[in-house]
């Protein structure tokens, strides 16, 4: 190794700070899916930053802060984490933007989609190879899609 460059640390598969951008103000009709990835994660060690996504009361939560500050807090929360997993069925534009700064700062970067929904996913997502996208069918599928990011 040269003189100067400093070796990066292994990541710790087990608590790993978690990202997860998911659709708030597009639509909550996929709550039950995000509950279950958070509560998946989190059962298996693993913090996940913007947990408040799962709350029934969100938007209450978010309308306490103006769009400068939620801007800078997600963004900070995309630097702290290990990995970005998202869950991307319902379109969401700001879900998008956290995405593609993951991207920028180079994350591992996933997106999980409702198989059945695939069509409606933007191509933007699906095809995108600095951000692999895997589509669900069930939550065992989401089970074996997210063992098999964190491995």
């Amino acid at each position: 190794m040269e003189a100067g460059i400093q070796a990066c640390p292994p990541i710790n598969l087990k608590n790993m700070k978690i990202f997860l951008p998911v659709s708030i103000r597009g639509g909550r009709e996929h709550l039950n899916i995000y509950k279950f990835i958070v509560e998946y994660l989190e059962k298996n060690g693993h913090q996940i930053l913007n947990r408040h996504v799962i709350h029934d009361n969100v938007l209450e939560r978010e309308n306490v802060l103006n769009p400068k500050e939620i801007h800078s807090r997600d963004k900070q929360w995309v630097k702290e984490s290990d990995i970005v997993i998202s869950e991307v069925t319902m379109p969401s534009l700001g879900a998008g933007i956290e995405l593609g700064y993951a991207i920028m700062l180079k994350k591992p970067t996933h997106a999980l989609y409702k198989k059945e929904a695939e069509n409606d996913v933007s191509m933007m997502i699906r095809g995108n190879d600095k951000l692999l996208s895997y589509p669900y069918s069930n939550k065992k599928d989401i089970v074996k899609i997210l063992n098999q990011i964190l491995k």
